[in-house]
């Protein structure tokens, strides 16, 4: 008893008591603080996807409508809202921002599509594109020409890294790239894409 008195009157013992609460109100702001980062982060992840993987079907992945969340190939899926927010001016740039996917220009002046590092050499023969869930490219070369297809005529893109000979068998040595295209019913009346601006050589172009 007489051991509890003395830290009772100890000064230090009183000093150290009244910093307690302090301590205690600083530990729930900073647990108010944590609780709000981490109801943020996912807030914000949710509104990436839901604007880079809005559409929760592939079907190119499967060759058959599969959700997104099920098929077991690495699947990227560009929305058509993602397109029309990006500007982009043609397709390969959308590609760039595919994760493992770039683009470079060819000896012979074409764009060529790198997926996870398997540099086509010459030819886009690497990976094999689909529009639609049908396969369109040379039959010489296995080459494919995406510079036609204006972005405002897509619904959305998608791209599947790695592998998929087993399915689609030709071309398909480093990834899948499935065009799908707007339909009538995707388009409320009618819509106009205009483009234009300066060529190199100061003259003018639109299209």
């Amino acid at each position: 008893m007489k051991k509890c008195e003395l830290i009772e009157k100890c000064p230090f013992f009183h000093d150290k008591m009244k910093d307690i609460p302090v301590m205690k109100k600083a530990m729930r702001i900073g647990m108010i603080i944590i609780t709000g980062f981490l109801f943020t982060f996912p807030a914000l992840a949710q509104e990436y996807e839901e604007l880079f993987y809005s559409e929760q079907y592939v079907e190119a992945a499967l060759k058959r409508r599969a959700p997104f969340r099920e098929v077991p190939q690495s699947v990227s899926i560009i929305s058509r809202d993602f397109l029309e927010k990006s500007g982009f001016l043609d397709l390969y740039q959308a590609l760039n921002f595919v994760p493992g996917v770039e683009t470079c220009e060819s000896f012979f002046g074409y764009t060529e599509v790198i997926v996870r590092g398997i540099y086509p050499v010459h030819f886009n023969n690497k990976t094999l594109f689909l529009l639609d869930q049908f396969s369109i490219y040379d039959p010489l070369t296995g080459n494919y020409y995406i510079e036609g297809f204006p972005v405002g005529a897509m619904e959305k893109l998608e791209v599947i890294r790695g592998p998929g000979t087993t399915i689609y068998g030709l071309n398909a040595f480093s990834g899948v790239l499935n065009f799908i295209p707007r339909r009538g019913e995707n388009v409320n009346g009618f819509e106009i894409d205009l483009l234009g601006g300066v060529r190199s050589e100061g003259k003018p172009y639109w299209r």
